[in-house]
């Protein structure tokens, strides 16, 4: 019964993982290699909300592998109580500081990255995320909660981090789309999905093996 713990929610985070990376290779095969171009985000520049959404990976997933590190040292205590996560709490939080709240600058610093080094480094984290749904320890996932910075009061549990990096991801993917105008290349891109190999080729090719 332990294997089919968090069941539900580790294969929506699949289903998300995957789809959020196509939809991410697809956009960055398009765009030229000038980044320069606004975005539709508090005027930033496509390369200024990518690199936004590389420092907020970044910092989620040091974040659970921090604590991942705690609990292997014995510095976290298991209180053994498993319940599938609630992933809407981390769309109404979304919902809330992506409209409403400004980035913190420690998100919006300006990296010398060229298009394809950020490509190859956001795809990186997108591996990383989908390994973590699945070799998070199930001690971590619901019993250590960790305060979200940009809404006071806002706790999230383990798979919620990793649904909040993808979602976030996302929505800055779904702003540059809407930015350049590649609604037609989307819409290719799910035709593409539905054939009936689309999953097993995506999992292939982007994380080398088939699950």
């Amino acid at each position: 019964m332990k294997n089919e713990t968090f069941l539900k929610t580790k294969l929506s985070l699949r289903n998300k993982a995957i789809e959020v990376t196509e939809k991410f290779n697809v956009i960055f095969e398009e765009l030229g290699d000038d980044l320069a171009t606004n975005s539709t985000l508090d005027s930033w520049t496509i390369s200024e909300s990518v690199t936004h959404v590389y420092l907020v990976n970044q910092y989620l997933i040091k974040k659970i592998e921090k604590k991942i590190e705690f609990l292997h040292a014995g510095l976290l205590n298991n209180e053994n109580e498993y319940k599938e996560s609630d992933l809407s709490v981390v769309n109404s939080m979304l919902n809330i500081s992506v409209f409403k709240i400004k980035s913190l600058n420690e998100f919006s610093t300006k990296l010398n990255y060229s298009k394809d080094e950020l490509h190859l480094k956001i795809i990186g984290q997108f591996r990383m995320l989908f390994n973590l749904i699945t070799k998070v320890p199930l001690d971590f996932v619901n019993n250590y909660l960790t305060d979200m910075k940009v809404i006071s009061g806002i706790r999230l549990d383990g798979y919620q981090l990793i649904y909040f990096a993808l979602i976030h991801s996302e929505h800055h993917l779904n702003q540059i789309i809407n930015e350049v105008s590649i609604h037609e290349l989307l819409a290719k891109s799910t035709k593409r999905l539905k054939h009936k190999n689309s999953t097993k080729n995506i999992l292939v090719k982007t994380y080398g093996f088939i699950h």
